[in-house]
């Protein structure tokens, strides 16, 4: 049963809240993290006196109500250790995502006026130190994993995470009230996360969100996650990112479950079937992964395997093919015990969705932002063919002003600049960004995003989502951008999938010394004009794409093109590689292949 998070004025702040759990819920799991093969529980008795160890200790370095406190790692329970004893004694939690390139993390150490930042390891302590001269507040660097050249390292500004607790733990010896005072002199209006936008249509740009709107995610978290005391999350998404920050460290307050931290991105599959979580939230893209890796799984099964598993997945399959088939493959890749998986960031493509409910799995498209203060809407059960329509959570007002963008207003709202257009909100609402309708029963369709028309040569008109959602389906692309250059016309930018494209030249015995001649392979370009034929066909005349590049080279996740949810950064792109029409691939979108 799920675990109420009691009135506002009896629990007003996370971190009152997380006292009270940590004392309810003693000896009972928190957090479990895996590291060298070995799955480690922390209590959440042993959290409090753990972040209360941190939270001293960054009193005793001189840290004082209100100030920044920035942590550049993986997710692990160091982060959530170090961010509830920093908001207990009235600091403000700011992540940053360890695929951040070191100018991105001077650039918010600097604008949020840091003091101190936590950093996993070596990697990410020579970000810092190469852009810490830019960062005048900077005062502190605490390093968690003090390995290799880092044991005979020696700097003033650098401490060790070991060394961090050890003084926080001397200074609880006593046993004073200090850290109690300062969680009981918390207020629900005081700022507790410094939240970074992702980035995707320009600059990251900060948002802080105070403790009334982390208290509205607490009321809310049951009804979200449908998770019980005891039951399995699995945190995917970087804790930098909002959605992920809220599910891993304020949920938990609410339902009681067990947040799972896998012990890299190499592990993460892995992971996930040990871990055989109840809830699950991740981006499309990740969605995506699974299927595929299920899919090349069958690809190389035996025949009569091949054979089950395509039965079992048609809509006309005999209900023997189901009851022997899909349990093995939701235990083969974790999601066996899933009862609520939620999709982030752009909606899913309508066929990935069917796959996975005909799978026997249940995903819900969340909406929300930074600036609204994580997820904020959810489509009720398995989304429909569009996916795009959602109910909102309580104490959210809607509107849409004449254009048709959404604006949103209620606690939960942060504090940040307008993320869609120019055109000034009114007094007390936010601009969405995106445009869509309002529904009688507190609902909302969202039909686009206002960003996405920013860009387009011919000013304001409907959002080309649906194609890039439609081809990103493909196992052969990673990322479609879908871009206007004429008013009549539709041009998209494709992003190769490296080993799908590769593996699929090598089976066909194509000639190529490098990806980006194999990009230029006559046969790959008519293997993507198919592609597009195939999305045209599914698209309505004024959605239909008539033209395409193809980019000659492939993203990873340390490269500045993509977000850290590896979403491309649009304005990054199209900046760094020029896209001239004479140059682009023609597709008769009249003359559309129907798709099999």
């Amino acid at each position: 049963m799920a675990v109420s998070a009691g009135s506002a004025a009896a629990v007003p702040t996370l971190p009152q809240l997380w006292r009270q759990r940590c004392r309810e819920w003693g000896d009972r799991p928190a957090l479990r993290h895996k590291r060298h093969g070995i799955w480690r529980s922390t209590s959440w008795a042993e959290y409090f006196e753990q972040a209360r160890s941190a939270g001293l200790a960054l009193r005793a370095l001189g840290l004082q109500r209100g100030e920044v406190v920035s942590i550049l790692s993986a997710n692990r329970p160091e982060w959530l250790v170090v961010e509830m004893g920093a908001q207990a004694m009235g600091l403000v939690g700011h992540g940053l995502a360890p695929t951040d390139t070191a100018e991105e993390v001077g650039r918010q150490l600097a604008a949020s006026g840091s003091r101190l930042v936590v950093v996993e390891h070596e990697a990410q302590l020579r970000k810092v130190l190469a852009v810490r001269a830019a960062c005048p507040r900077l005062a502190h660097i605490v390093v968690v994993e003090v390995d290799g050249a880092l044991r005979g390292f020696s700097d003033p500004m650098v401490t060790s995470y070991e060394r961090l607790v050890e003084q926080g733990r001397a200074a609880g010896a006593a046993g004073g009230p200090e850290f109690d005072a300062a969680i009981d002199a918390n207020s629900l209006d005081q700022t507790a996360l410094l939240i970074y936008s992702s980035g995707t249509t320009g600059q990251p740009k900060a948002v802080a969100i105070t403790q009334r709107g982390l208290a509205h995610q607490i009321d809310w978290a049951p009804a979200l996650t449908g998770l019980q005391s005891g039951e399995h999350s699995l945190s995917l998404l970087p804790l930098a990112n909002v959605f992920e920050r809220v599910s891993t460290l304020v949920h938990p307050l609410a339902t009681g479950h067990i947040v799972h931290l896998p012990e890299n991105g190499s592990t993460v599959l892995n992971d996930l079937r040990e871990a055989q979580p109840q809830f699950l939230l991740a981006q499309p893209r990740w969605w995506r992964k699974l299927h595929d890796v299920v899919e090349g799984f069958m690809a190389g099964a035996m025949p009569l395997a091949q054979r089950v598993y395509r039965g079992a997945m048609q809509d006309t399959a005999g209900s023997w093919q189901r009851r022997l088939a899909l349990p093995n493959v939701r235990r083969y890749i974790g999601l066996d015990r899933l009862r609520r998986g939620v999709t982030t960031a752009a909606p899913l493509a309508p066929q990935l969705a069917g796959w996975y409910r005909t799978l026997g799995v249940e995903l819900c498209e969340g909406y929300g932002s930074a600036e609204l203060g994580g997820l904020c809407a959810l489509a009720s059960g398995s989304p429909p063919a569009d996916g795009r329509t959602l109910r909102t959570m309580p104490g959210v007002e809607i509107r849409g002003d004449e254009t048709g963008e959404l604006l949103f207003r209620g606690a939960f709202v942060g504090a940040a600049g307008t993320p869609g257009s120019e055109v000034p909100a009114p007094a007390g609402w936010l601009r969405s960004g995106d445009r869509g309708r309002v529904q009688a029963d507190a609902g909302i369709v969202l039909d686009g995003r206002w960003s996405d028309d920013a860009l387009r040569a011919d000013g304001p008109g409907p959002a080309q989502e649906r194609a890039a959602v439609l081809l990103e389906a493909s196992p052969f692309l990673t990322h479609a951008l879908v871009l206007d250059a004429a008013a009549d016309e539709i041009r998209c930018l494709l992003v190769p999938a490296g080993d799908m494209v590769s593996k699929h030249a090598r089976d066909r015995h194509l000639a190529f010394a490098d990806f980006a001649g194999l990009s230029r392979h006559p046969e790959i370009v008519e293997l993507m004009r198919g592609l597009l034929q195939s999305v045209n066909a599914q698209l309505e005349p004024h959605e239909r794409v008539h033209a395409f590049h193809i980019l000659e080279r492939t993203f990873g996740p340390d490269d500045e093109e993509l977000t850290p949810v590896f979403e491309l950064r649009r304005r990054v792109v199209l900046a760094k590689y020029p896209l001239p029409e004479a140059s682009a691939h023609r597709v008769d979108a009249g003359a559309v292949r129907r798709a099999a």
